[in-house]
């Protein structure tokens, strides 16, 4: 049990696993043994990323701008149960994403304005897609 809340709003609280953002960069979770960590939050929020580079972990959409042809970009591992939302927002070509971990793909190819991917990161399988639309998805 741990007492939560401040001034008059204190209660208790009971969990095997549990998710408090404190502010836009840190968290606090539940480790095994009921300890608070510190942790990574995914504030909701949009980014973009425009040419070759790393689309963002922290922030739970993204928006694509191509300046080439087949530009690389990459997606690090994320917290169990993320979603991750990437959109292909302004064409000047196209882009290859390759994220660390997933599993049932490869790469994701986004071709022209408009095309979108729809990830969740599981810690067991890295990142699953759950829905694509325009987005060539290679096994």
């Amino acid at each position: 049990n741990y007492v939560v809340g401040t001034g008059s709003k204190l209660g208790t609280l009971t969990a095997t696993s549990l998710l408090l953002q404190t502010n836009a960069t840190t968290a606090l979770t539940l480790d095994s043994s009921q300890r608070l960590l510190p942790t990574t939050v995914v504030v909701m929020a949009t980014d973009t990323r425009s040419g070759a580079g790393a689309v963002s972990v922290t922030r739970d959409t993204t928006k694509l701008t191509s300046t080439g042809i087949a530009e690389a970009i990459t997606l690090a591992d994320g917290i169990d149960g993320q979603l991750k939302r990437i959109v292909h927002d302004v064409d000047g070509g196209s882009m290859v994403l390759t994220p660390t971990t997933k599993t049932g793909w490869s790469t994701a190819t986004f071709t022209n304005a408009g095309d979108s991917l729809l990830l969740e990161f599981v810690t067991t399988s890295g990142w699953v897609v759950l829905a694509s639309y325009g987005t060539g998805v290679a096994p």
